[in-house]
């Protein structure tokens, strides 16, 4: 919990004692306590503040929790365990909607919960007879992109794919009830290239988007009533604009966008009458727009600014003030800003860094911060591993930015410590200076962890993000292997003692890097991680056509057509097999929609064809994200069992 001049929330200890009932545990830190699932997470605040919402999780049970703010009392409280929520947010005082993923399909969906009742309803289900003709399979959503004056009816965009069109989608916009169970119904229609609504709050589409894959034409139109009005309309494969919400008057689109004078990532405002730019919503010339902050009806409120630690602007200068004010006593954390009424008089935040495993506050209409819950209660203050920001210069002089996870034992004399290099996913992405459970627990065990954000990471401004185009397999991979050597230099590490480790992306940038560098890992380990380029594009082409943006986007990385299979095999894992020679772990989730668990399955084959030293095991039930208890506790063992073997360590 973090120290500082803040109190608990008046009225509720019956919430906190039942949070915090799980903090008598054993004194002595074990890596699973840092990989265990947060056993309060997702919390949301009802639109007038009366109630609190959270998904409640332990090794035995998965539930969301409803709770009264009045009557210090659970309204409610349903098992969740077979849909693997991962956002919650109340509708209404008396519906929750819960964004899932089922454990066992991979699919996307939504359920409504009726607070008062208990009970939860699937707000779509694929059902040909209802939503699409009978030649037709009906792919269901779990967007909610607004709801009616009333709060009766959520509208939710649907997929479409009609079998006498091939592979063709089309995308709908059904308008769906809420508290019944009648049929939802078609309000919008789109064809093939429409990806995209915007409504009113009288729940009238104002603005659809289109893009067209083959031509790259991009198009914005503005609806009012049966007049549309083609406000935007550009041909561009990448770094087009694309539509985020609507200001609060009500008067212009928000558009997502590169500032071209800065290069940073940005937002900008688009009359809704004439297509007109008027300038950026919000920005900083040296913070890139990570996110708009924004509600069911996707009225933008604020935006969240990219980094290390992020930072937040608001439209409101009154609550601009008032949160960025209470936000200075978090300051060194990682802070998301999670929910807030439909007044933003109560907002929840989240709080993870230096000292605080994860922990909820409440931000009243005073400016006071409130302590809500922990995440992670079993995890004491002192028991997180410090995390410092550094940077280094890559072979061609780019300065890279890094984060250094410390064990607490070696925080103050950080002397020739062994090491895990871990690089993150995406690529497109970035480390933040928040609770990292897989950085936490390395780190736990007496391993210092590197997090070096390779050219191509996003947060940084776009002129880093395009340094790393053309540089898969290429500097993207050096600069991490770049991030040993001040280090060492500065005997912080044992060059001698460092394996590499990494998930996704990361997963593909930890076996790249030790293919090139062999001599400087001991091992590695790669967890739903990508090994064959051929085979990723592959895949994509397959389930997406041969002309999407994300195919463009990954040929733009990759620097080379898909085409070039000789190319992408020599900057791919299983291409490279014969030069691993250090030990190597693959972990892989079966249900992983993400990177097909076929990629470490080439892999192991390749390498067992090379007769390399390969351990392989798959995760049963498990996703991308290595999301349900079970699998990632035995997936941490496999991690630690594998790395001590190879770099013993002292905890």
């Amino acid at each position: 919990m973090i120290k500082s001049s803040i109190k608990y929330v008046v009225g509720l200890s019956v919430l906190i004692i039942g949070l915090l009932s799980s903090q008598i545990a054993s004194a002595q830190v074990t890596a699973e306590k840092f990989a265990a699932l947060p056993e309060t997470n997702l919390m949301a605040i009802s639109p007038e503040g009366k109630k609190l919402a959270y998904r409640k999780t332990s090794d035995s049970q998965d539930i969301v929790v409803v709770y009264s703010l009045e009557t210090n009392k659970t309204i409610s409280a349903i098992n969740v365990a077979d849909v693997n929520p991962r956002f919650i947010y109340f509708i209404s005082e008396g519906n929750l909607i819960i964004k899932a993923r089922d454990v066992e399909t991979n699919w996307s969906t939504a359920f409504v919960m009726d607070v008062g009742k208990g009970k939860v309803r699937q707000l779509l289900k694929p059902n040909p007879n209802n939503y699409a003709s009978d030649d037709s399979f009906y792919h269901t959503e779990s967007a909610v992109v607004g709801i009616d004056t009333e709060r009766e009816h959520a509208f939710m965009p649907v997929d479409t794919k009609e079998s006498v069109m091939g592979e063709l989608y089309k995308k709908h916009l059904m308008k769906v009830p809420l508290n019944s169970r009648r049929s939802p119904r078609t309000v919008e229609r789109g064809d093939e290239h429409t990806i995209d609504y915007l409504l009113n709050l009288k729940g009238e589409v104002i603005v659809k988007e289109k893009y067209n894959q083959i031509t790259n034409q991009h198009t914005i139109i503005s609806i009012d009533g049966d007049k549309e009005v083609e406000i935007y309309s550009e041909i561009k494969p990448l770094e087009r604009l694309s539509v985020v919400g609507t200001t609060p008057d009500a008067q212009y689109v928000v558009v997502a966008g590169i500032n071209s004078q800065t290069n940073r990532e940005s937002m900008f405002k688009l009359s809704l009458k004439d297509g007109s730019f008027a300038g950026e919503l919000l920005a900083k010339k040296d913070k890139d727009v990570e996110y708009a902050l924004m509600d069911i009806n996707r009225v933008i409120y604020g935006v969240r600014y990219a980094g290390f630690e992020p930072s937040y602007q608001f439209i409101d200068g009154e609550l601009n003030k008032r949160v960025n004010t209470a936000l200075k006593q978090l300051q060194g954390y990682s802070v998301g800003i999670e929910s807030w009424t439909d007044d933003w008089s109560k907002i929840v935040i989240l709080a993870e860094g230096n000292n605080s495993p994860g922990d909820y506050y409440l931000l009243g209409q005073t400016g006071q911060l409130s302590f809500i819950a922990s995440q992670r209660p079993n995890i004491k203050p002192e028991e997180i591993n410090p995390v410092i920001e550094y940077s280094y210069k890559a072979q061609d002089g780019l300065n890279i930015p890094a984060l250094l996870t410390t064990p607490v034992k070696h925080a103050q004399t950080m002397k020739n410590m062994p090491a895990i290099v871990l690089p993150h996913g995406g690529p497109q992405s970035h480390d933040k200076k928040g609770f990292d459970w897989l950085a936490q627990a390395l780190a736990s065990q007496g391993y210092a962890v590197i997090q070096p954000q390779y050219r191509g990471s996003d947060g940084f401004g776009y002129d880093f993000v395009e340094a790393g185009f053309g540089q898969w397999g290429q500097k993207m991979v050096t600069d991490i292997t770049d991030s040993i050597a001040p280090l060492v230099k500065q005997q912080i590490i044992d060059p001698d003692k460092i394996c590499i480790v990494g998930a996704s992306y990361g997963g593909y940038a930890a076996l790249a890097a030790a293919a090139k560098s062999s001599s400087q890992f001991k091992c590695v380990v790669s967890i739903n991680g990508v090994t064959d380029l051929n085979y990723l594009f592959y895949i994509e082409v397959k389930h997406y056509g041969k002309y999407t943006a994300s195919l463009d986007y990954l040929e733009r990385l990759v620097g080379k057509s898909r085409k070039d299979t000789n190319y992408l095999d020599s900057i791919s894992p299983t291409g490279l097999a014969k030069e691993y020679t250090m030990p190597i772990l693959l972990l892989h989730g079966r249900n992983d929609d993400v990177v097909e668990v076929e990629h470490s399955r080439r892999l192991r084959d390749a390498l067992n064809k090379e007769d390399k030293n390969v351990k392989y095991t798959e995760l049963l039930r498990e996703d991308h994200y290595l999301s349900r208890y079970e699998s990632r506790i035995e997936a941490l063992d496999n991690v630690l069992s594998f790395i001590k073997q190879h770099v013993p360590t002292k905890i």
